[in-house]
């Protein structure tokens, strides 16, 4: 009688593989180069996520323009999930003094922030929606729209069609340090950004490299308050 022999299948490690070549190292060089595009895909996928936001801000507002109006400002906050996707809590607010303003209700909300202390989660706190996300989902930053824009202001806005016509202009901050004002009109974005947003050498979209964004005349006060506002979150954040 003949045995029949057994054959244990094992897989190589690629180190194992004579028909795998093992890939180099990466340089330092390489390895920063690697990073920063990673990081130029994250900004990029940050204003694609407020893009969409600023839109249904502008067609809510539009919508209750006559009834329970809401806040031409609004507010959002974003978060990482570990596979690299953005999950976003938002808080719309009443029309009224309190909110129509966009700095003073930065500063606001800022102080209460403060007075929670350690363990403030705006998720919780301060959002009246919240996508669901992964629980290990890491905080990335702040974004802050208003329907107040240089093109127009929300109490000036006559009769139109749609909330396409509706501009819209956006403050980000992301725990990078990247700062980027992002207006929509017409259904265009513009950008201007202190951070690199081409991606391995390709630019996928129109912006301006503006490294003292932040020291705009026009801007600078807005800037402050949204800077206060993430930081002190940040620092308070679970």
């Amino acid at each position: 009688m003949t045995e029949t022999p057994t054959t244990e299948l094992r897989a190589l490690r690629d180190d194992q593989n004579p028909l795998t070549e093992p890939a180099p190292p990466q340089s330092g060089h390489e390895a920063a180069r690697t990073a920063e595009s990673a990081a130029a895909e994250m900004r990029n996928a940050v204003v694609d996520r407020w893009r969409k936001m600023a839109a249904l801000h502008a067609m809510h507002a539009l919508d209750r323009r006559t009834r329970d109006p809401i806040s031409p400002n609004a507010c959002a906050f974003l978060y990482t999930e570990p596979t690299g996707r953005i999950r976003i809590a938002s808080r719309l607010l009443l029309a009224g003094p309190e909110a129509d303003n966009l700095v003073p209700l930065l500063h606001r909300l800022t102080t209460i922030v403060t007075r929670h202390g350690t363990g403030y989660d705006p998720r919780v706190a301060m959002s009246n929606r919240a996508e669901r996300m992964d629980p290990k989902a890491t905080w990335l930053g702040l974004a802050v729209t208003t329907l107040d824009t240089p093109a127009r202001a929300w109490a000036a806005t006559g009769e139109v069609r749609t909330s396409l016509e509706v501009p819209v202009r956006g403050h980000l901050r992301l725990a990078d340090g990247t700062r980027l004002l992002v207006d929509l009109a017409d259904s265009r974005l513009t950008i201007a950004a202190t951070h690199n947003l081409a991606v391995a050498g390709q630019v996928y979209r129109p912006w301006h490299w503006r490294p003292n964004l932040t020291h705009d005349p026009d801007t600078r006060l807005v800037w402050e308050a949204v800077d206060r506002l993430h930081d002190t979150i940040r620092r308070h954040h679970p």
